[in-house]
């Protein structure tokens, strides 16, 4: 063999080994998971997470999505219990998972756990790490405000709560409603009419029922004896 045949001989080994590569390269870019507007390229599931956001029913103690105009309310300066379930519904584990809570006017947070910013109404907390399927439970309560700061021309008010659970750029929310009733003073004639009270106690009957009580068979005798002598 000549050297012009080898040197013919390595160049097409050069020449299929680089197409080779190539190949190899673009299918491996191909199955990674490339994420574009409106969805992913390449042969991979996109990671994916979920958040359930439930407020406490005050009657039932249970917690529910939504408490509506019928259902049970709660009242100025109460307390309201909230709870959050993220769930990571992929196959991979999750890190720093940011979950925020955005209150809605008419509360105020009241929790010790997560980092709360007056300014924006939102409490932040953040789970380290969520493997595949795993649920993390995350609980708080808000405060309602005083009777004077609710609006004073409607006896309920319903707000909404959000949350939303992200992590890179994948992001998930769910609401919460609840309703707030307080007393509202009707008018009549210009006049607020205030509710009739009612009686906490019942009336004690004491020593002095029971005197009154003994002394009637004397009344009665006295009656009659006056009678007798009226004729």
């Amino acid at each position: 063999m000549n050297k012009l045949n080898v040197l013919t001989t390595f160049a097409t080994a050069g020449i299929l080994f680089i197409g080779l590569t190539s190949s190899v390269n673009a299918a491996t870019y191909e199955n990674k998971c490339q994420p574009i507007y409106g969805g992913y390229t390449g042969n991979c599931e996109p990671v994916n997470i979920s958040v359930n956001k439930t407020v406490q029913d005050p009657r039932s103690k249970n917690f529910v999505d939504n408490l509506g105009n019928n259902d049970a309310k709660y009242a100025p300066d109460a307390t309201v219990p909230f709870r959050i379930v993220v769930t990571n519904t992929s196959d991979e584990t999750l890190t720093n998972v940011k979950v925020q809570d955005m209150l809605p006017q008419y509360l105020t947070y009241t929790g010790k756990n997560g980092q709360y910013d007056a300014n924006s109404r939102t409490v932040t907390f953040t789970i380290d790490s969520l493997k595949a399927d795993e649920s993390r439970t995350i609980e708080f309560s808000a405060k309602v405000v005083g009777a004077t700061t609710l609006p004073q021309d409607q006896g309920i008010t319903c707000v909404v709560n959000r949350a939303v659970a992200s992590v890179n750029d994948l992001r998930s929310e769910d609401n919460a409603q609840l309703c707030i009733e307080k007393s509202v003073l009707s008018t009549k004639g210009g006049n607020v009419v205030h509710p009739v009270p009612t009686a906490k106690t019942t009336p004690p009957t004491g020593v002095g029922t029971l005197a009154l009580i003994g002394l009637l068979p004397t009344a009665l005798a006295g009656f009659a004896l006056r009678r007798s002598t009226s004729k």
